[in-house]
């Protein structure tokens, strides 16, 4: 939506199409689109679709200190692959390494801030729980809404993103294994990570 792709006011596509386009379950979608109605950025009537809002909501101010968003992933995120080590499915872990794929691939800042966050979100997803969507939502608007600046830049370095990558892959090894301990673990080692990169670059 913010990438221009649709106007105000205009349709949605489908449930279906939209999933495919992002790469994302339907479960997943529909948590998302329920936070963007609740935020008044859509309107959804039954039997005629989801619509744009006609008029766009002021954007709402974040209070959040880049240091709150981290602390609140490393409480958060770990405890969460208790969840995905149980209920991930074949699907889930075809989406990881998809995730994984896009990493690899990425090169510019932007490109592994996106891999990044689309890992995390597909993580979020392998819960299968629509309460840990609204909430892992809620999470990256936070983050999306800090001002990273030189920040960002020197944090996704070409080292510090292989480091980064390597991580990821580390935590999706061990959720294919079912390990929960070790995911969590993982994981909240790679927050930490994040953040003292973060801060080591302030």
């Amino acid at each position: 939506m913010s990438s221009g792709h649709l106007l105000l006011g205009q349709r949605l596509p489908p449930e279906r199409v939209l999933a495919e386009r992002l790469g994302c379950s339907r479960h997943v979608l529909r948590g998302q689109l329920a936070l963007l109605e609740q935020q008044g950025r859509i309107t959804r009537t039954v039997g005629r679709g989801t619509y744009l809002s006609a008029t766009a909501p002021a954007r709402r101010q974040t209070t959040s200190s880049p240091d709150a968003v981290l602390e609140a992933r490393i409480a958060w995120e770990p405890r969460l692959m208790h969840l995905v080590a149980i209920r991930a499915t074949d699907g889930d872990f075809e989406r990881f390494e998809r995730c994984l794929a896009q990493g690899v691939a990425a090169q510019t800042v932007q490109e592994r801030e996106e891999a990044d966050m689309v890992f995390h979100r597909a993580l979020a997803a392998g819960a299968h729980n629509e309460v840990v969507d609204r909430m892992h939502a809620l999470l990256e608007e936070s983050r999306s809404s800090l001002t990273w600046g030189r920040v960002g830049d020197e944090i996704y370095t070409q080292a510090n993103w292989a480091s980064c990558r390597d991580e990821h892959e580390s935590i999706a090894d061990a959720l294919r294994e079912r390990d929960a301990a070790t995911a969590s673990q993982r994981m909240r080692t790679h927050l930490l990570n994040v953040r003292r990169q973060f801060f080591a670059d302030l």
